[in-house]
């Protein structure tokens, strides 16, 4: 005969039963939270774009403002120049 009764294995199927149910509900969880995580993953990259974004405008605008910045230090010594020279 077998080393184990119908009770027993039936034991047995019952609590694999049980183990299988319990995985299913942690596999279940845990996808839950990947998606969660993959939101939240998609979310920063959109926040690091837009941080990105808005870096490339601040480098613009300090590129405008070099030019502007030059232009003006050009103008003043015209003007320093004209004021400076000698009268004959």
């Amino acid at each position: 005969m077998f080393p184990f009764s119908l009770e027993t294995l039936d034991d047995q199927i019952q609590e694999t039963k049980e183990n299988v149910k319990d995985l299913d509900n942690r596999v279940t969880e845990t996808e839950k939270d990947v998606d969660r995580i993959d939101k939240t993953v998609t979310e920063q990259g959109q926040d690091i774009q837009n941080v990105k974004n808005e870096v490339n405008e601040q480098g613009q605008r300090l590129d405008e403002l070099e030019e502007v910045v030059d232009e003006t230090v050009e103008k003043v010594e015209e003007i320093d120049h004209k004021v400076r020279r000698p009268f004959y």
